[in-house]
């Protein structure tokens, strides 16, 4: 399969031509080597004067966009006034006003990722040769570094939850870049859940990631059934949740909560034989996992599946009406 037509859907920004104005253009230089003082990515905005609809400048003004994310102004510099910046301290920003030729506007990152993944608009303000007020913008996408994706960078730098197996904060640029490259299954695996994502969000809610995997919520209240509500998630590219820690039943407790729900279905369940819970999709023994108090209790002899809340485990009759939760791996 084909990654380029995923990446359009996505929106993932490549390099791209300039838009608007041809006397105003973004000139990115990328660094030779991962981002820091000596290495930094440069975004610089140019205005040409020399068959500009300007004839005299007043202003130059950078903006940068996230995907999904308002605009956000980076800085601003007027003729013959200091530049004025919104970034904090790291980036470093100048300007240069030449009225007969090309003034600049640059911003500066050494941070590790930072400036990558963004949409950059430039914009010149100024006076045409009768006095009216012009302006002229142009705009560029600038992609992630070697090989990454922006939804991986955005995954790593946002949500903090690493997209890839091993990988600690700890790695360099170029590390991230080889194990992305021996993994390229997974990521593609991991734009097919987003698109996928996007397309079942009436259906479910959507967790973060975590260790891997992204978890789908139903939002509608139904009986339950462990073969159908399985066979619902395989539809949706994994399968009925298999907690296989405390840490996941954490998680998975607290997104629910999040969302709404106080108690949801899982796959465990003992159907087969009273007592031995496993995993309905794998068939594995349940691991050591935190239960309510007095749970499980086959209440009436008639309570084979599980659900889970903030005070742990508790067996159900396998059709109460409720939710289910969805386990989706990257691979």
């Amino acid at each position: 399969m084909s990654l380029q037509p995923i990446l359009l859907l996505l929106g993932v920004l490549m390099i791209s031509s300039t838009q608007g104005a041809r006397n105003l253009r973004i000139i990115p230089q990328r660094p030779p080597a991962e981002l820091s003082d000596k290495n930094p990515l440069s975004v610089k905005c140019v205005f040409n004067s020399v068959g500009s609809n300007i004839h005299s400048l007043t202003s130059l003004k950078l903006y940068r966009k996230k995907l999904g994310q308002t605009t956000y102004k980076l800085a601003a510099s007027k003729v013959y006034s200091e530049v004025k910046s919104s970034l904090g301290p790291g980036p470093t920003v100048t300007a240069e006003f030449n009225g007969g030729g090309e003034s600049f506007l640059s911003v500066k990152y050494s941070t590790p990722t930072d400036g990558y993944c963004y949409t950059y608009r430039c914009v010149a303000e100024g006076k045409n040769y009768i006095g009216q007020l012009r302006q002229e913008f142009t705009t560029f996408g600038i992609s992630s570094p070697r090989g990454l994706t922006c939804t991986q960078v955005f995954a790593i730098t946002t949500t903090k939850a690493p997209l890839l197996s091993d990988c600690s904060s700890g790695q360099s640029v170029k590390d991230l870049e080889e194990e992305v490259n021996n993994n390229e299954l997974k990521i593609e695996k991991l734009l097919i859940i987003l698109i996928k994502a996007s397309t079942l969000g009436s259906k479910y809610f959507i967790s973060d990631f975590y260790n891997g995997r992204v978890y789908f919520m139903s939002k509608t209240n139904e009986g339950f059934n462990l073969n159908t509500k399985n066979k619902q998630c395989i539809d949706a590219g994994g399968y009925l949740v298999e907690l296989d820690d405390t840490d996941e039943q954490e998680f998975v407790a607290q997104f629910s909560k999040a969302a709404g729900r106080s108690s949801v279905f899982v796959s465990a369940n003992d159907v087969d034989k009273e007592g031995s819970f496993v995993q309905y999709n794998s068939k594995k023994p349940i691991p050591q996992l935190k239960w309510k108090k007095g749970e499980p209790n086959n209440y009436a002899n008639s309570e084979d599946c599980t659900a889970i809340n903030a005070d742990g485990l508790n067996d159900l009759v396998c059709t109460t009406t409720g939710r289910y939760v969805c386990e989706v791996p990257l691979v």
